[in-house]
Protein backbone atom coordinates (compact mmCIF):
# COMPACT_ATOMS: atom_id res chain seq x y z
CA UNK A 1 0.00 0.00 0.00
CA UNK A 2 1.22 3.29 -0.39
CA UNK A 3 1.41 5.48 2.63
CA UNK A 4 2.17 9.63 2.51
CA UNK A 5 3.74 11.28 5.28
CA UNK A 6 5.22 14.63 5.80
CA UNK A 7 4.72 14.88 2.05
CA UNK A 8 7.01 11.95 1.25
CA UNK A 9 5.37 8.54 -0.63
CA UNK A 10 6.13 5.22 0.65
CA UNK A 11 5.13 1.84 -0.41
CA UNK A 12 4.20 -0.25 2.63
CA UNK A 13 4.26 -3.34 2.90
CA UNK A 14 3.18 -5.29 6.36
CA UNK A 15 5.98 -7.50 8.31
CA UNK A 16 6.70 -11.34 7.76
CA UNK A 17 6.04 -13.94 11.00
CA UNK A 18 9.88 -13.60 11.54
CA UNK A 19 9.74 -10.03 13.05
CA UNK A 20 6.96 -10.81 15.51
CA UNK A 21 9.73 -11.24 18.30
CA UNK A 22 11.19 -7.65 17.18
CA UNK A 23 7.81 -6.08 17.70
CA UNK A 24 7.20 -7.85 20.49
CA UNK A 25 10.52 -6.69 21.63
CA UNK A 26 9.57 -3.14 20.79
CA UNK A 27 6.15 -2.56 21.73
CA UNK A 28 7.68 -3.86 25.84
CA UNK A 29 10.84 -1.64 25.21
CA UNK A 30 8.77 1.55 24.48
CA UNK A 31 6.73 1.31 27.75
CA UNK A 32 9.76 0.87 30.30
CA UNK A 33 10.78 4.00 31.55
CA UNK A 34 14.60 3.94 32.70
CA UNK A 35 15.80 4.33 36.06
CA UNK A 36 18.33 7.33 35.05
CA UNK A 37 19.39 9.21 31.66
CA UNK A 38 22.46 6.68 30.82
CA UNK A 39 20.00 3.63 30.46
CA UNK A 40 17.67 5.87 28.77
CA UNK A 41 19.35 6.94 26.00
CA UNK A 42 20.63 3.17 25.70
CA UNK A 43 17.29 2.22 25.71
CA UNK A 44 16.23 4.69 22.49
CA UNK A 45 19.47 3.56 20.48
CA UNK A 46 17.85 0.10 20.80
CA UNK A 47 14.50 0.99 20.31
CA UNK A 48 15.86 2.62 16.62
CA UNK A 49 17.51 -0.08 15.60
CA UNK A 50 14.80 -2.59 16.14
CA UNK A 51 12.46 -0.44 14.61
CA UNK A 52 14.95 0.48 11.72
CA UNK A 53 14.61 -3.85 11.54
CA UNK A 54 11.33 -3.25 10.92
CA UNK A 55 11.19 -0.50 8.28
CA UNK A 56 14.17 -2.08 6.47
CA UNK A 57 12.02 -4.95 5.44
CA UNK A 58 8.79 -2.95 4.93
CA UNK A 59 9.06 -0.01 3.77
CA UNK A 60 10.72 1.49 0.37
CA UNK A 61 12.09 3.88 -0.02
CA UNK A 62 14.36 4.09 3.70
CA UNK A 63 12.32 6.28 5.14
CA UNK A 64 13.64 10.20 6.50
CA UNK A 65 13.87 9.50 10.39
CA UNK A 66 11.05 12.46 10.95
CA UNK A 67 8.51 9.45 9.02
CA UNK A 68 9.82 6.58 11.46
CA UNK A 69 7.30 6.91 14.01
CA UNK A 70 4.15 7.14 11.75
CA UNK A 71 5.44 4.44 9.10
CA UNK A 72 6.17 1.87 11.94
CA UNK A 73 2.08 2.80 13.43
CA UNK A 74 1.02 2.40 9.74
CA UNK A 75 3.21 -0.99 9.18
CA UNK A 76 1.62 -1.90 12.50
CA UNK A 77 -2.14 -1.33 11.44
CA UNK A 78 -1.69 -3.15 8.69
CA UNK A 79 0.03 -6.53 9.68
CA UNK A 80 -3.24 -6.14 12.44
CA UNK A 81 -5.58 -6.13 9.72
CA UNK A 82 -4.07 -8.47 7.20
CA UNK A 83 -4.27 -11.20 10.14
CA UNK A 84 -7.70 -10.68 10.88
CA UNK A 85 -8.42 -11.17 7.77
CA UNK A 86 -6.85 -14.67 7.85
CA UNK A 87 -8.49 -15.27 10.99
CA UNK A 88 -11.87 -14.16 9.89
CA UNK A 89 -11.37 -16.40 6.61
CA UNK A 90 -10.24 -19.45 9.08
CA UNK A 91 -14.30 -18.74 11.17
CA UNK A 92 -17.27 -20.87 10.43
CA UNK A 93 -18.29 -19.90 6.86
CA UNK A 94 -21.62 -18.36 8.37
CA UNK A 95 -19.92 -15.94 11.00
CA UNK A 96 -17.54 -14.27 8.75
CA UNK A 97 -17.51 -10.83 9.04
CA UNK A 98 -19.80 -10.78 11.51
CA UNK A 99 -18.50 -8.58 14.57
CA UNK A 100 -17.42 -6.03 12.39
CA UNK A 101 -18.26 -2.46 11.71
CA UNK A 102 -19.15 -0.68 8.65
CA UNK A 103 -15.02 -0.10 7.58
CA UNK A 104 -14.52 -3.69 8.81
CA UNK A 105 -12.83 -3.01 12.13
CA UNK A 106 -13.38 -5.55 14.65
CA UNK A 107 -16.64 -4.84 16.58
CA UNK A 108 -15.09 -3.44 19.85
CA UNK A 109 -18.52 -4.32 21.69
CA UNK A 110 -18.57 -7.56 24.12
CA UNK A 111 -20.06 -10.86 22.92
CA UNK A 112 -23.01 -12.07 23.97
CA UNK A 113 -22.20 -15.46 25.81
Amino acid sequence: MKATVNGREYEVASYGVHLQPTINYIMSAAVKVPEVFDRAKEAGKDLEMAINAVLNETVNPKPQLADMAQLFAIVCRLSRQEAEQVEDFFQEPESRGKGRDKKGQRDASPSPV
